[in-house]
């Protein structure tokens, strides 16, 4: 599940526009919070960091984006964390 979340994060960071920051920026680290996962980058104390930044993040563009795009790009991984986190934090590490 993990792997498919940042991949459908991914497209919406290709499609987006780029004339509003909080789509342009916040697509943009959701991938990287993502990447960083999936890398094995991150150990068991900052995934919870990771999981309230991705949180925080998906809030702020789906109040502040100008187009559906922009408020709906980070619910992929946000869903992903709060429906499979047994899967994402299986990536933790490498596990």
């Amino acid at each position: 599940m993990a792997v498919e979340a940042v991949n459908c994060s991914q497209f919406f960071r290709d499609e987006s526009c780029g004339k509003c920051v909080p789509c342009r920026i916040g697509s943009q680290k959701i991938v990287e919070l993502g990447e960083e996962l999936l890398a094995g980058r991150v150990d068991d104390s900052a995934f919870t960091d990771r999981e309230q930044l991705a949180g925080e993040l998906s809030r702020a563009m789906e109040m502040t984006s100008i187009c559906g795009l922009g408020m709906v790009a980070a619910k992929p991984f946000q869903s992903a964390l709060q429906f499979f986190a047994a899967d994402l934090r299986r990536h933790v590490r490498g596990n």
